[in-house]
């Protein structure tokens, strides 16, 4: 199954990655890339993975309050989220009415 790229951005703004490589995802988040650790969706639905600028803390960047909502520790910059479906569809969907 193909995975969904989602950049989610300090400004709250959603896109989609549709050439997910290396150079794309520098690009997307202003530097070199980290991985984070995953993080568990509500209601058992699975994991996320999350990209993140690897010098976000020393550069001081701006807090990204949706993905520090959605992995449960700070995340700053803007981040590249790894699903299967799309993370946007569902915070829209299921994790928003609860």
């Amino acid at each position: 199954m193909n995975k969904v790229y989602e950049i989610f951005r300090v400004d709250d703004s959603v896109e989609i990655l549709v050439e997910p490589d290396l150079k794309a995802m520098q690009n997307a988040v202003g530097g070199y890339i980290e991985y984070l650790p995953q993080a568990h969706l509500p209601k058992g639905n699975g994991c996320i993975e999350v990209i993140v600028n690897e010098e976000g803390l020393m550069r001081e960047l701006l807090p990204n309050i949706t993905m520090t909502l959605v992995c449960g520790y700070p995340v700053v910059g803007d981040a590249i989220v790894v699903t299967e479906k799309g993370l946007a569809e569902f915070m829209g969907g299921v994790w928003l009415n609860e």
